[in-house]
C-alpha cells in the first residue's frame, strides 16, 4: 500500500559555513521537530523546520539547509527534554520550548516568512521553577490558555505534593496560574514518572485536556473552560483494555467526526482511543511492535491529516520507522516500514514530524546517526497515491461506491455493499452481511468479528491482501480452514465466515494466499479485563493501591500509602490487618450487640478474645456466657418466645420479624434450641455480619491501637518530658492494643534509666512538686501537694502517681496542641479515595487524608476519624470551610455529610470534632 524512501540526511559535524559551529552545538540531545507552514503556521507550505536540543532551536529549509539559530538560556537544574510548541499570545506567532527549569517558558517569535526572531521568555507569577514534561496551548473565547506538567514541581499544594497539573493564561508579559477547583488524577501526575505527556483540543466554547501517567499506566482526560477552570475527570486504564506500560506519546486527531487519542508506550504499543463527546473513553485498537514493524519503545509518534485521511508514523529503538493509516471506526493499518542504513538518523529516533507533499508525505526524523558518532536529521518521502474518498456508513442497509482514487470506505450495522472502484482500495466490513468488491488497483479487506457471513467478489490473489487478524489469533496459513469453491474459496476463522470469490471466477486454494495477504499489524485484544474482586496489600514503602469495578478490599501497611477503591463497594484500610485476631473481634462486637444492646468495652472484648484464641471457650459457649449475664437477662429475661425472638430482630437487625423468619426460629427453640443459640445465630447471620462492618471495624487491632494514641503522646510528655519517637509511638500503642493495661505502660516507662535520672533520687515531696512543673507546667498547690503524698503514704505506687498526673483533665488540654502539632509534623500519611460504590475507609493510625470527589457519586462510611486527619472534598467548589459544615448534619452516632450525590457517614464524629484544618477544598 506504499513505501519509504530516504531522499537526505543532515549530521552534526558536517555543516560548513558561518551557522555550522551553532548548527553543531544544538544538534546535541536532539528531542523535538516542528513544521512551520505558511499561514501563521496553519497553511500547506513548509516554511521552516524547527528542531530542539538541550542548548537550543534550529530552524531548517525542507532540504535541510540551516536558516536559523537560536541559543537558550542555561538551565538553573536538572531539565526535561525540549518541546517545541507553537502558540498565538495577544496575536503573536510564537514557538515556545519547554523543558528548560526556569521560572517561566523561553520561546521565539515567528517572523511573517516562518524566520526565527526575538527571545522572549514567559515568566512564572509564582517565581518557582520547574522542568515541564508536556505543555498544550488553546484558545477558548478569545482566552490564550496554557496547560502545563512539570518534572520538578513549583508551587505548593495542600497535601504538600505541589500542583502536578497547571493551567494559566497566558500573556505578553507571562503567565498568570489559574488555581483549580478540581484535580482529578492528581496522584498518578505527581512526581517523577507521573505525567509524561499533555495535549489539548478545542469543542466550540470549551476544551478538553488530555494526559498520560507513566506511572499509571493510564490516559487521563478533563474538561476545561473559557475561564481555565477543568473538570468531570476520566480515567483510562488497564482494567480498561489499555494495556500499555509506560505511555509516554500523546496525539490527538479527528476522523470521520469522531475524535481520537493515540498512545504509544515504552512496552512497544500503540493505542487508538475512541473520544465519545460526555468524554468518555474507549480504545478501539492495540498494535504492538513485531518482526515487520519498526517501533519498539515507541520513542516517537507523529500524526498528519491529509485530503481527510490520517497518516501517523512511529519510531522506536530498533532503528526505523513504520506509517499506518488510521481507518473510519479507529482501527490501524500497516502502509509500510523503513529500517534504518548508514545514510540515516535513525538509531532511536527521538522526533518526528510529517508534512504534506506534491508527491506523498514528508518524514523528518531526528536520532543518531547510524553512519558514525553524533546525531543528524533525515529527510524521508512516503508515496501515497491518489487519495480518494473517506466513508463512515451509517446503521442501514448501505450500497456505496468509491472513486478513482485510493479510497477508504467503513461499512455500518447493516448488511451493506461497498464497492472501491479504481485505485488502491481499502474496505472495511461492519456488523452484517456485508458484500465487498474491490475494483481494480491492489485493495484490502478488512473483517471484524460480528458473527455474520460476509463476501469479497473479486478477490486477486497476489495483489489485494486480506486483514482477518480482527477474527482470531492465528500465525501460519494452516490454522485457517480454507475450502476451495467453484468460483473462488471459503475460509473460517473462529466461527467466521468469509466467501473470497476470485476476480478470475476460478477456484481458490490454500496455496494462493500467503501469511502476510492475511494478517496486518499486531492486534492485541482490547477487551476489558472481567471485574473480580481484588484483595491487595501494601508493603514497608509507600504503596499504590487501586481497585477495580467489583467489591475490591485494600489493605496498606507501614508506609504512607495511597489507596484508591474506583468503582464497587470496597474496603480500604490505611493499615494492615491482624488476620487472628480481628475476625474474633469481630464475632464478640457482634456478640455485644445481639446479647447486650452495646458496644464492647476494652477489657471485655481482649479478655473475651483471649479465651476464644487460646481454645479455652468457643463462641457458642460464649454466647451461652453471654445470655446467663444479668445484664442481657434484664433485656430479655421476662419475654415469651415470640416477644424474645421480635426484639432480637428489632435490636440486631434494626427491622421486625418476617412471617417466615419469625415461624422457623419459634419452631427451632419448640425443638430445644437454647436462646444462646437462637442469639448466635442472629449475630452470625450474614445479614448482620454485613451490616455490622463498620461498627466492627472500631475494634479492629489498629482501632485498639488508635485509641492509645494521645495516651502515650502524654506518657512521653509526663515522664521523659519529650514527644515520642515514631517507632516508640507505634511500639507503646501496639502493647496497649494487646496485653498490656495502661498501668503497666506506665510502670515501663518509670522504670527507664531516663526516668530514673530524672525522679530517682527524689523523696516523695520533691517528686511531686517536679511532676508539677515538669508535666502541668507549675507549682503545686497546697491541697493537690498534701491529697497526692497522702495517697503515696497509703500505698500509692509512684507510677499510679504519674498515671494521675498524665490522665488528668488539666495536662490533656494542655498538650492537644502539642499532639496535634506532632501527628500532623510527620507529614500526611495515608490517602484513602473510596471512588464510586458503598465504602468503608478506615485510615488508622498517625495523619491520613479521606477523599471525596463530587461526580463520583460515592456513599462512604469513615471509621476512626482522628483530630489531626484530613477530609478532602475535592471537586465540589467550595470556598470556605463553613460552606463545607453547611452541608454536615448529626447523624445516629455520627456525622453525615451529604451533597452533590456524594454521602459521606462519619461514625462516632460530632460537629464540634470536626475543625476547620481538617477540611480541604
Amino acid at each position: 500500500m506504499g513505501s519509504i524512501s530516504h531522499v537526505s540526511t543532515q549530521v552534526a559535524g558536517e555543516i560548513s559555513g558561518a551557522i555550522s559551529e551553532q548548527v553543531s552545538a544544538q544538534m546535541v540531545a536532539l528531542s523535538a521537530l516542528l513544521p512551520w507552514l505558511d499561514d501563521a503556521g496553519r497553511g500547506t507550505d513548509l516554511l521552516r523546520l524547527y528542531s530542539a536540543g538541550a542548548t537550543g532551536v534550529l530552524g531548517w529549509s525542507a532540504g535541510l539547509t540551516p536558516l536559523d539559530s537560536g541559543t537558550s538560556a542555561a538551565s538553573a537544574g536538572l531539565a526535561a527534554p525540549r518541546g517545541l510548541v507553537r502558540v498565538e499570545i495577544a496575536g503573536a506567532d510564537l514557538l515556545l520550548v519547554p523543558g528548560r527549569f526556569g521560572a517561566g517558558i523561553e520561546g521565539w517569535r515567528i517572523a511573517p516568512g516562518g524566520g526565527l526572531g526575538e527571545r522572549v521568555f514567559l515568566p512564572y507569577d509564582d517565581g518557582a521553577a520547574r522542568a515541564l514534561t508536556g505543555l498544550a496551548a488553546l484558545q477558548i473565547g478569545g482566552a490564550d490558555l496554557l496547560v502545563s506538567g512539570a518534572r520538578t514541581q513549583g508551587g505548593t499544594a495542600q497535601d504538600g505534593t505541589g500542583p502536578e497539573l497547571e493551567v494559566w493564561r497566558a500573556g505578553p508579559e507571562g503567565l498568570t496560574a489559574l488555581p483549580q477547583a478540581l484535580h482529578g488524577g492528581a496522584q498518578a501526575l505527581a512526581g517523577p514518572g507521573g505525567l509524561t505527556a499533555v495535549a489539548a483540543m478545542t469543542q466550540g466554547a470549551s476544551g478538553r485536556i488530555l494526559a498520560l501517567s507513566g506511572q499509571e499506566n493510564s490516559l487521563y482526560c478533563w474538561d476545561i473552560s473559557e475561564e481555565g477552570q477543568l473538570s468531570q475527570p476520566r480515567r483510562l486504564g488497564v482494567a480498561d483494555g489499555l494495556f500499555l506500560e509506560t505511555p509516554t506519546r500523546l496525539e490527538l486527531l479527528r476522523l470521520a467526526g469522531q475524535d481520537y487519542a493515540l498512545v504509544g508506550a515504552a512496552s512497544g504499543g500503540l493505542a487508538v482511543v475512541a473520544l465519545a463527546a460526555d468524554g468518555t473513553m474507549r480504545v478501539t485498537d492495540l498494535v504492538g511492535d513485531d518482526l515487520a514493524t519498526r517501533f519498539a519503545g515507541v520513542t516517537a509518534l507523529e500524526t498528519i491529516t491529509v485530503s481527510g485521511r490520517v497518516y501517523l508514523a512511529a519510531a522506536g529503538a530498533d532503528d526505523g520507522l513504520s506509517l499506518m493509516t488510521l481507518l473510519p471506526g479507529g482501527r490501524l493499518l500497516h502502509l509500510a516500514t523503513l529500517a534504518g542504513d548508514a545514510r540515516m538518523a535513525l538509531s532511536n529516533p527521538a522526533a518526528l514530524a510529517l508534512v504534506a507533499e506534491a508527491a506523498g508525505l514528508g518524514i523528518y526524523a531526528a536520532g543518531g546517526w547510524l553512519g558514525g558518532p553524533g546525531a543528524g536529521i533525515s529527510r524521508l518521502r512516503a508515496g501515497l497515491g491518489p487519495i480518494g474518498v473517506t466513508l463512515q456508513l451509517g446503521a442501514g442497509a448501505d450500497s456505496r461506491d468509491g472513486g478513482a482514487g485510493d479510497d477508504q470506505i467503513h461499512g455500518g450495522a447493516g448488511n451493506d455493499s461497498l464497492r472501491g472502484g479504481a485505485g488502491d482500495d481499502v474496505l472495511i466490513d461492519g456488523p452484517g452481511q456485508d458484500l465487498l468488491t474491490g475494483g481494480a488497483g491492489a485493495d484490502v479487506f478488512v473483517f471484524s468479528a460480528d458473527g455474520q457471513a460476509d463476501r469479497i467478489t473479486d478477490y486477486q490473489p497476489g495483489v489485494d491482501r486480506l486483514d482477518l487478524s480482527a477474527l482470531g489469533r492465528f500465525y501460519t496459513v494452516e490454522a485457517l480452514d480454507i475450502r476451495s469453491t467453484a468460483g473462488g474459496a471459503r475460509i473460517t476463522l473462529g466461527g467466521e465466515l468469509l466467501q473470497v470469490d476470485s476476480a478470475a471466477g476460478t477456484p481458490l486454494t490454500a496455496a494462493d494466499f500467503d501469511i502476510s495477504e492475511l494478517r496486518d499489524l499486531w492486534h492485541i485484544d482490547t477487551g476489558p479485563l472481567p471485574e473480580v474482586p481484588l484483595s491487595l496489600a501494601g508493603g514497608a514503602g509507600a504503596d499504590l493501591l487501586e481497585g477495580g469495578g467489583a467489591a475490591d478490599r485494600l489493605a496498606g501497611g507501614a508506609g504512607a500509602d495511597t489507596l484508591r477503591g474506583g468503582g464497587g463497594d470496597d474496603l480500604l484500610l490505611g493499615e494492615a490487618e491482624d488476620p487472628v485476631f480481628d475476625p474474633v473481634s469481630a464475632q464478640l462486637y457482634r456478640l455485644y450487640r445481639a446479647t447486650l444492646g452495646r458496644d464492647p468495652d476494652p477489657t471485655g472484648l481482649l479478655g473475651w478474645s483471649a479465651r476464644l484464641l487460646s481454645g479455652a471457650q468457643d463462641l457458642p459457649g460464649a454466647a451461652a456466657a453471654f445470655a446467663a449475664s444479668a445484664e442481657f437477662r434484664a433485656s430479655y429475661g421476662g419475654l415469651d418466645d415470640a416477644e424474645f425472638v421480635t426484639l432480637l430482630y428489632g435490636n440486631v437487625l434494626g427491622r421486625g420479624p418476617d412471617a417466615v423468619g419469625l415461624a422457623g426460629w419459634l419452631a427451632r427453640i419448640d425443638a430445644g434450641m437454647s436462646r444462646a443459640r437462637v442469639v448466635l445465630g442472629f449475630s452470625e447471620s450474614a445479614e448482620f455480619t454485613a451490616a455490622s462492618v463498620p461498627g466492627a471495624a472500631g475494634f479492629s487491632r489498629t482501632a485498639l491501637q488508635q485509641d492509645w494514641s494521645d495516651d502515650v503522646y502524654r506518657l512521653y510528655r509526663a515522664v521523659l518530658d519529650r514527644g515520642p519517637d515514631l517507632g516508640g509511638l507505634l511500639g507503646w500503642t501496639a502493647r496497649l492494643a494487646g496485653e498490656w493495661s495502661y498501668l503497666d505502660a506506665v510502670r515501663g516507662f518509670t522504670e527507664s534509666a531516663e526516668f530514673r535520672r530524672t525522679y530517682g533520687g527524689l523523696d516523695d515531696r520533691a517528686f511531686v512538686t517536679l511532676l508539677y512543673g515538669n508535666v502541668l507546667g507549675r507549682g503545686p498547690d497546697a491541697g493537690g501537694l498534701a491529697g497526692w503524698l497522702a495517697r503515696i503514704d497509703a500505698g500509692m505506687s509512684r507510677a499510679e502517681v504519674v498515671q494521675g498526673f498524665a490522665q488528668s483533665a488539666e495536662f490533656r488540654a494542655a498538650t492537644a496542641p502539642g499532639l496535634l502539632a506532632f501527628m500532623r509534623g510527620r507529614g500526611l500519611d495515608d490517602r484513602l479515595e473510596g471512588g464510586s460504590g458503598d465504602n468503608l475507609l478506615i485510615g488508622g493510625m498517625l495523619a491520613d487524608t479521606y477523599v471525596i470527589r463530587a461526580g463520583e457519586g460515592g456513599r462512604h462510611e469513615v471509621v476512626g476519624l482522628e483530630r489531626w486527619d484530613m477530609l478532602h472534598f475535592e471537586g465540589f467548589g467550595y470556598g470556605s470551610a463553613a460552606e463545607v459544615r453547611a452541608h454536615l448534619a448529626p447523624g445516629a452516632d455520627a456525622l453525615v455529610f451529604a451533597d452533590q450525590g456524594s454521602r459521606v457517614v462519619l461514625h462516632g464524629a460530632s460537629l464540634s470534632a470536626i475543625h476547620d484544618d481538617m477540611l480541604l477544598f
